[in-house]
């Protein structure tokens, strides 16, 4: 309006413009006790049980846990230093769960934690395509991957761990990431 007001343009292109309309918001679905449970049981037969699990009691996105350097892991003190995308969340102290210590033990040996059988690291599509998703569909269940983040940290309000440290854990700057966001 102003740009017609003094004559820089005779015609307001502005008011044909269409926004879109707002992005559904993804459902996020926690991990039930009895799907965690499901998972442990049947860890040797299907090969994503264990990165499930292991993003489920860290906390860790796929492309962390993908990129994570096996000098990195101190499973002697149960703890690994990890972590990608922001500066809350590189280089952070991850604890290892004695649930999970195993899996994660038989993975750094091979030199991945998310390894393909040949011993390499494994894509996300790889892994999404070919693991996870029949995984899911095996369960009878409607994940996705990054729900294991959302589970993780929703298991550790549920534990009473004490908010600042699972925003630690979590690798965020804020606590409303955390609380809004993340547990349910």
């Amino acid at each position: 309006k102003y740009a017609m007001a003094i004559d820089v343009c005779g015609k307001n292109y502005a008011a044909f413009i269409e926004l879109p309309t707002e992005k559904t918001k993804i459902e996020r679905r926690v991990f039930t006790g009895e799907e965690i449970q499901w998972l442990f049981d049947n860890a040797e037969i299907y090969r994503a049980a264990k990165p499930i699990l292991i993003m489920i009691f860290t906390s860790m996105r796929i492309n962390e846990l993908r990129t994570l350097d096996v000098n990195n892991i101190y499973l002697d003190k149960r703890y690994m230093i990890g972590g990608i995308k922001t500066d809350a969340g590189k280089n952070r102290v991850i604890p290892i769960s004695r649930k999970i210590e195993a899996y994660i033990r038989k993975y750094a040996e091979i030199g991945s934690l998310l390894p393909t059988k040949e011993g390499r690291t494994m894509s996300y599509s790889n892994f999404h395509d070919n693991l996870f998703m029949p995984l899911m569909e095996i369960m009878g269940a409607k994940h996705t991957i990054h729900d294991c983040r959302h589970t993780g940290i929703s298991l550790m309000r549920e534990a009473g761990i004490v908010p600042l440290y699972i925003k630690l854990i979590a690798g965020h700057a804020t606590n409303d990431v955390t609380e809004k966001v993340y547990t349910h």
